[in-house]
């Protein structure tokens, strides 16, 4: 145990089954009632036993900062009629997204992982993650923590995070160590240390790597990776060439090269005209109810 956090446990999910203070972007709080494992689901979909698909990534799966019913994985669930669950998470890189995948989607077998892939920030986000050798594990197959055995377990250390966050009002306000993002940022800082600036060279074989086992692993329950490509906010704002910025070009024929079905949804937002109009208040932020309903509407019809 250090500063609270038992180092031989990495939660991938909040608290389960509690009401969670998540984000303000539209003027309205959002608070959504985690799931069993302590993801952003109603808990009956774990109930099913054919699940269709999952959606994994960072914020932009979790669903910040919209109504549980908004988020990506239940809007596909009432477009598609098909049953599907939401392993996304803010904060999270490619490597915690392929140990989420690791950890629950063993027990979902799903036919279709949607790897919601954001420009703006994965590849930063897996800079630090791959100073993990927990995290290097999952490449190989060779960790596997049972986290989904081990809620109660899992509960506990958040909770005691919790406590001691409580307890120091000159650090933490109630408000901040009651946001997930807090916990999980301290998580990460414990983990991994200061992060640094990516550079898409010498990360992006390691993100290859990344979406290889995932293939693989879904490979071994007969799924499949669909790649979802989510535009960051700066693309729209100033005027730049939509191949180079943010190495889009490079990264889709990497996946393409990998044999992984692609989603882009940078054509379905510029198509409308006025991508800037699916941001809160046109400002940089996450995608508005309207947003993540346009986004997917476009990975339905595809």
């Amino acid at each position: 145990m250090s500063n609270g956090v038992n180092l031989n446990l990495f939660p991938l999910a909040g608290l389960a089954n509690k009401t969670t203070v998540h984000c303000n972007e539209s003027g309205k709080m959002i608070t959504y009632k985690s799931d069993r494992y302590g993801f952003n689901n109603p808990d009956y979909v774990w109930d099913e036993k054919n699940i269709d698909f999952v959606t994994i990534g960072d914020s932009f799966a979790h669903g910040d900062c919209v109504e549980q019913y908004e988020t990506v994985a239940s809007r596909l669930q009432t477009l598609s009629n098909k049953h599907g669950i939401n392993l996304g998470m803010g904060g999270n890189g490619p490597l915690l997204e392929l140990a989420t995948l690791s950890e629950y989607g063993l027990i979902l077998k799903p036919k279709t992982i949607y790897w919601m892939y954001f420009e703006g920030n994965d590849l930063f986000d897996l800079q630090t993650e791959k100073s993990s050798a927990k995290l290097l594990g999952y490449l190989s197959n060779n960790y596997w923590q049972n986290l989904p055995s081990r809620t109660k377990e899992i509960d506990s250390e958040l909770n005691n995070w919790l406590r001691q966050r409580t307890s120091d009002r000159d650090k933490y306000t109630l408000l901040n160590f009651f946001f997930l993002k807090s916990l999980r940022s301290y998580i990460l800082a414990v983990f991994f240390g200061n992060s640094r600036l990516a550079d898409f060279e010498s990360l992006w074989p390691t993100m290859e790597e990344t979406l290889s086992t995932a293939v693989k692993l879904a490979k071994g329950w007969g799924g499949r990776v669909v790649f979802v490509y989510i535009p960051a906010y700066g693309r729209y704002i100033n005027n730049v060439d939509h191949d180079l910025f943010l190495n889009r070009k490079l990264t889709l024929e990497s996946v393409r090269s990998l044999k992984i079905e692609i989603i882009d949804l940078h054509p379905c937002l510029a198509s409308t005209g006025d991508p800037l109009s699916y941001f809160p208040f046109r400002e940089n932020g996450h995608f508005t109810s309207a947003g993540y309903e346009l986004i997917t509407k476009c990975i339905v019809a595809q």
